[in-house]
């Protein structure tokens, strides 16, 4: 769109507005519209914020007067006339009017939103974290095709094709495939289809070859009115959102759903996916299909301080979509109705048999183990060679090639680090050739482990291979970790051209320290990438030990602006490596560069202050306070200051007692730092001095600084004379200053004076106070009203603590001040009114009460919370033996208490133990824990070894110690990496 499109420009006044508000969080502002009586979703500020269409005036309405709630509640000082619904309804009537006769001219068939000429590129719809994805277009890219499911090949639907009994005879379409079996998950799939009158998404999780693909294809087929639907099928994430309008009745085919949702447009697509659930004019049904490990990846919520990569599409597949799970096995009962069972179809019967007693019935089916027993166990020469061929193949695609299509040449050149060392000496000339053959064109069962297929237009030769799914699963399991020889790391840099592949296989390579091909991989992107592409690539350039990289790029990227060029996931992991001088280097750098200022500064200052250097941040404060507001795209800060740096920097000078400097500062017009000279003086004593600073103080803190030391004072007059023309706050340190001083009635009398504001009207000290006075059913009441309104978390304030910690800590109150039946009924009501975490509470209130029954009943609720619950108690009562039976049936929480309280107890080998099995089996934090101990322990050569074979976290602590100087070859560690086995690289190397 050009820059006088008035769709263009509509969108950009609202992000002007979301901006002009402070850019509050989409939660924050889904909240306020619900105080303003409308119902605003979170995705869908996000495509308001992003999306080049003309959202309903509902939409506008609701979002612009969020917007004029949040400034209100921030006491911003912004004009009405921003906010003026009469102005954005004639701009929306006006926009409305303008797309609509442009419709009528326009082609379906092309994206609208693509920009002729020289700046070929599309900005797609969607968010991630508040922002849109700039690509390059593809205007050879075929468009995704739409008909009726009757219409399509099942094979082009990627059914897989059956096991054939008999080679000499082939058949095609649907009579290649067997009669249909239903199974359990069939009749929930169907269930699902009950209301088409509203849009739905599905998504069928299970393993490789487990029949997922055929039960929605013959879901569709075998519906009456689905099957009359139009059935559109886009590849990627791109070519979803190629699809700019979905007609009504449309039935979209997500095969693979994780290329939809993963990659750089992946939590794009997720975004539009959702809106599309949300406010589509007529009925769309959405089928998808994962695997459980990709199911569990993106909806995975980060831990600590961690980058949230996914929460689109976590917010999609929790909220939007019917999970249904296909068993891996057939039942024992299924297995004997098939094989007793004349008229089954004989290859499900031939299958079922040849499964044996694992019940891999559809698996067989499709030939994988087959496959994996002739690539794990070759019989002869040519299988060899084909199992090299293969292996390449497979570690190809788990180190980041997503493309479907491996090239030949790419297979060629990495093959030959697979073969055995009595094939490697004196191969035959055409190995490559003989290893193919076995892979592509010798098939078990009719599917073989490579297909052939061909790219370019008209005939001729294969120009790339499609690895079989079973076989890529598997191999993902069995060789997650380990070590890539040379070869095929050469074979990726060279022949692979798609660049969002080139940056997954650069992570790749930085994970396992081959610096060797990781930078030059990092060479080859830099021209290419986008600024989100860039964003991604900066905490792997930092994280691995390549940040004079990093910030040479940085220098010269040119897009220190964007929003998403910083790597702020990256210090908290730099500090817990000790990698400090690294993290002081890099937020230097953002800040010099006016790069996320307000992000940058802090931390920055934060640091330094840790580290004693408090004149070195009282420098960067005096140099952030001059940087031009209208320049600093994060000029407010989290507690809505206009000038944060002048805060931090008198909170600063206060808290060292750098009182003349504090002096210098209030002179010269900072009014927090005359409100904290203010302070001081009254500290001291100097009363008088302080009313003076105070009398010529700005209003927003006057009145608040007067309230809180006429409550230390004691001087209640004065405060009530205050409280009536300030309100809530006033009026909660009034109360708190009558019950500390014995006026029981008059508080009793404001508290319930208050009741239209009770969400504010609560802290620890006033709730205690009132037990102490007996007035417990009064704080109980105080409590469960704020609960409730704080769901919503409606008024965050930067001093208090969240409503379930407080929750916690009031009910601990009661329970000391001998009412832990009262605290036990009030966490029952609040259970019972559905407030977030009530149940965890009241298990634990009933645990410390010795009532195991009662809590034992809530854990078996299943609830998300009850997964860390028991770990926790049984911790807590040190008994090993329950948490290491919990933690081997799978809980991750019982695997951590488990190996902490081993260490606690002095078991360190028998927790490493733990660990290794944990980790090798693909647990995470399992896999963190145990290389934090190993570096501890300085366990230097099973860190390289690990980290050969991809574990991040021991290349992460490698560079790590080695920057230490805790490694004997830490000079060349650094510079050259690792290679093949774990040995530290050398120049020659």
């Amino acid at each position: 769109m050009s820059s006088n499109d008035p769709l263009a420009l509509f969108h950009a006044q609202l992000r002007d507005l979301w901006h002009d508000v402070g850019s509050p969080g989409y939660e924050q502002l889904r909240a306020y519209a619900v105080l303003r009586g409308f119902t605003l979703r979170a995705t869908t500020i996000a495509s308001l914020l992003t999306k080049p269409i003309v959202p309903r005036w509902r939409t506008v309405e609701a979002f612009v007067d969020a917007c004029h709630e949040h400034a209100r509640h921030l006491d911003l000082p912004l004009p009405d006339s921003l906010f003026d619904q009469g102005r954005w309804r004639a701009d929306h009537a006006h926009v409305s009017t303008v797309v609509a006769s442009r419709s009528q001219y326009q082609e379906r068939s092309g994206p609208r939103n693509e920009v002729s000429g020289m700046a070929t590129t599309v900005l797609q719809a969607g968010s991630i974290a508040g922002g849109v994805h700039i690509h390059p277009t593809s205007p050879s890219a075929a468009p995704v095709s739409a008909k009726p499911i009757m219409e399509w090949d099942p094979f082009d639907l990627d059914v897989h094709h059956a096991i054939r009994l008999d080679d000499s005879t082939t058949t095609v379409g649907e009579t290649a495939l067997p009669k249909y079996l239903r199974r359990d998950h069939d009749e929930e799939l169907t269930t699902h289809f009950g209301d088409l009158n509203r849009s739905v998404m599905i998504v069928l999780t299970g393993g490789s070859s487990t029949g997922k693909t055929r039960a929605l294809y013959e879901a569709v087929r075998g519906h009456e009115v689905l099957r009359s639907w139009p059935l559109a099928y886009p590849r990627s994430a791109d070519d979803l959102l190629r699809l700019e309008n979905i007609a009504p009745k449309t039935v979209l085919w997500l095969n693979e759903t994780h290329n939809h949702l993963s990659g750089a447009t992946g939590e794009v697509a997720a975004a539009w996916l959702r809106a599309l659930l949300e406010s589509s004019p007529g009925p769309v049904v959405v089928l998808g299909t994962l695997w459980p490990r990709y199911w569990s990846a993106l909806i995975a919520t980060p831990l600590g301080e961690r980058q949230d990569d996914h929460p689109h599409a976590r917010g999609l597949l929790q909220h939007r979509v019917h999970r249904v799970r296909v068993a891996e096995q057939f039942s024992a009962k299924e297995l004997s109705a098939l094989r007793g069972d004349r008229s089954i179809d004989p290859r499900l019967k031939t299958a079922a048999t040849a499964s044996g007693t694992g019940g891999l019935v559809i698996q067989t089916l499709a030939g994988g183990p087959a496959l994996v027993e002739r690539h794990e166990h070759p019989d002869h020469l040519e299988d060899r060679y084909a199992a090299a061929i293969v292996s390449a193949a497979i570690d190809a695609r788990r180190l980041g090639h997503r493309q479907p299509y491996l090239s030949p040449a790419l297979l060629e050149a990495g093959a030959y680090g697979y073969l055995d060392d009595r094939d490697r000496v004196d191969p035959a000339e055409d190995w490559f050739a003989l290893g193919m053959a076995r892979a592509a064109k010798h098939p078990l069962y009719g599917i073989t482990a490579l297909t052939a297929a061909r790219r370019e237009p008209g005939a001729g030769p294969a120009d790339g291979y499609v690895l079989h799914d079973y076989l890529e699963q598997h191999g993902s399991t069995t060789r997650h970790a380990r070590p890539v020889p040379d070869s095929l790391w050469e074979a990726l840099v060279t022949h692979v051209d798609d660049t969002e592949d080139r940056l997954l296989l650069m992570q790749a390579a930085y994970r396992r320290l081959r610096y060797r091909y990781a930078d030059r991989l990092f060479h080859r992107l830099t021209a290419s990438v986008e600024p989100l592409q860039r964003a991604l690539m900066l905490p792997t350039l930092v994280e691995y030990g390549r940040l004079e990289l990093a910030l040479t790029w940085i220098e010269q990227a040119g897009t220190l602006r964007h929003p998403f060029v910083h790597p702020h996931s990256t210090i908290p992991a730099l500090r817990k490596l000790g990698r400090t001088a690294d993290a002081l280097t890099l937020l230097e750098q953002a800040v010099e560069n006016k790069n996320n200022s307000l992000w940058a500064g802090r931390m920055l200052v934060d640091l330094l202050v840790e580290l004693d250097r408090v004149n070195d941040a009282l420098a960067v404060l005096r140099r952030l306070s001059t940087l031009d507001e209208d320049g600093d795209p994060e000029r407010f800060s989290l507690e809505h200051d206009e000038h944060p740096w002048d805060r931090m920097l008198a909170h600063l000078l206060a808290d060292h007692s750098r009182t003349e400097e504090l002096q210098e500062l209030a002179e010269s017009g900072n009014q927090h730092a005359r409100e904290k000279l203010a302070d001081l003086c009254a500290e001291n004593g100097e009363w008088e001095q302080a009313l003076q600073l105070v009398r010529h103080g700005a209003s927003w803190w006057t009145w608040r600084w007067l309230a809180r030391n006429l409550a230390k004072a004691g001087r209640i007059d004065h405060l009530r004379t205050l409280a009536e023309s300030h309100g809530t706050p006033t009026t909660e340190l009034l109360i708190e200053t009558l019950l500390a001083h014995g006026h029981l009635g008059e508080a009793l009398e404001r508290i319930g004076r208050q009741t239209g504001d009770l969400a504010h009207l609560h802290n620890d000290r006033l709730l205690a106070l009132l037990i102490e006075h007996g007035c417990e059913d009064v704080a109980i009441t105080l409590v469960s009203r704020q609960t409730i309104a704080h769901t919503l978390d409606l008024s965050p304030r930067p001093d208090r603590t969240t409503t379930w910690q407080e929750l916690r800590g009031f009910s601990q109150l009661l329970v000391d001040a001998g009412h832990a039946d009262k605290a036990e009924t009030m966490l029952k009501q609040l259970v019972l009114d559905n407030t977030p975490n009530g149940a965890e509470l009241l298990a634990d209130c009933l645990a410390d009460r010795g009532k195991w029954a009662d809590a034992l009943e809530l854990v078996r609720s299943g609830a998300p919370w009850t997964l860390a619950w028991l770990p926790k108690r049984l911790s807590r009562a040190g008994n090993i033996g329950k948490l290491r039976q919990l933690a081997d049936s799978g809980n991750s929480h019982a695997r951590e208490a488990c190996t902490d309280l081993l260490m606690e107890r002095g078991r360190v080998a028998e927790a490493i133990e733990m660990l290794r099995v944990y980790a090798a089996n693909r647990d995470d934090r399992a896999a963190e824990k145990l290389v934090e101990i190993l570096a501890a322990r300085g366990e230097e050569s099973e860190l390289r070894a690990r980290a050969a074979g991809g574990d991040r976290y021991a290349a992460q602590w490698l560079v790590a110690l080695a920057q230490q100087g805790k490694l004997g070859d830490a000079e060349n560690l650094l510079r050259f990496g690792l290679t093949f086995d774990g040995a530290v690289a050398t120049v020659a190397r």
